[in-house]
């Protein structure tokens, strides 16, 4: 998408959390002009799942999952080290609010419906 002038700036603000992805700077500079607003990595540090599961699948050591991700020349990049929250990768998604508001996302309360 970031070689289409279509697409420059499509989206306003991604949030990956526990990524498998690389974290190659070009690639995520090339994300960076697609995406107008800011790009979260929340990552957990010690992600054992994760770093097994990718390194299976991929000979990228690297994963953005599981450390910060660096771009010399991007500042719209924010990482986020999630190890006081998050104590495995299924944690994300059974403290996503905790997580969310640790990334600077605002979280409205909401009603259960039952």
């Amino acid at each position: 998408m970031s070689n289409r002038q279509t697409c420059l700036g499509i989206s306003e603000d991604v949030v990956l959390l526990g990524a498998p992805a690389t974290a190659s700077a070009k690639q995520w500079e090339q994300m960076c002009m697609v995406v107008g607003g800011r790009i979260i990595n929340g990552y957990y540090s010690i992600d054992w799942l994760l770093r097994l599961l990718y390194r299976t699948m991929d000979v990228q050591f690297t994963i953005a999952g599981t450390g910060p991700v660096q771009s010399k020349t991007e500042t719209k990049i924010l990482n986020f080290n999630l190890l006081h929250i998050i104590k495995g990768h299924l944690d994300y998604s059974r403290k996503l609010t905790e997580v969310l508001e640790a990334v600077r996302i605002k979280v409205s309360a909401f009603k259960r419906i039952k």
